[in-house]
């Protein structure tokens, strides 16, 4: 997914230095020479650019990705993740951001472990007491489109990209 989402980017038009978004074991950072990367939980053996949303710099990144993090982020969280992403993109810079897609959500939730978050459509917890949310395109575009606000644009990604699940592109304005 990752390696998609970053030509996709690059198709259109995407420029400058890159950040991989919750970037996990940084394995796809590597994998795509993103520039930097930001992850709050980093596991043995990684280290990231960044730890803290706060230290990323602002207005600074033509191209960010954020693939599969907003999903298993509880919603003041996730607010927060979108809030920065979309404050670290420099002006015309550009942000994929994908997630689980609203029918895996709903597989996963078949599970007898798994437990709905009230109030949260397509949302629960898992018996390990993880969050996963999914997300059609269009609920993603409106929920981003909400948070970010009118300086921003909010594409959805078209199936041909082949990018797994829901996933949107933002555009700083």
């Amino acid at each position: 997914t990752a390696k998609k989402a970053s030509k996709y980017l690059d198709d259109l038009g995407a420029k400058g230095k890159s950040l991989d978004f919750g970037a996990g074991l940084g394995i796809n950072a590597k994998a795509t020479k993103i520039d930097d990367t930001f992850e709050p939980f980093p596991k043995k053996g990684f280290k990231p650019t960044f730890n803290k949303p706060s230290e990323i710099p602002a207005n600074t990144y033509g191209k960010i990705m954020s693939t599969n993090v907003i999903n298993v982020l509880p919603p003041k969280v996730r607010e927060d993740a979108i809030l920065n992403i979309g404050k670290a993109l420099k002006k015309d810079g550009k942000a994929l951001i994908q997630t689980w897609d609203a029918n895996a959500a709903k597989a996963g939730m078949k599970s007898k472990k798994a437990i709905p978050v009230k109030g949260e459509e397509n949302a629960f917890t898992t018996s390990s007491g993880s969050y996963q949310k999914g997300f059609t395109n269009k609920e993603l575009k409106q929920y981003v489109e909400n948070i970010l606000g009118d300086r921003y644009n909010v594409d959805i990604v078209p199936n041909k990209a082949k990018i797994s699940g829901s996933a949107v592109v933002v555009t700083k304005k």
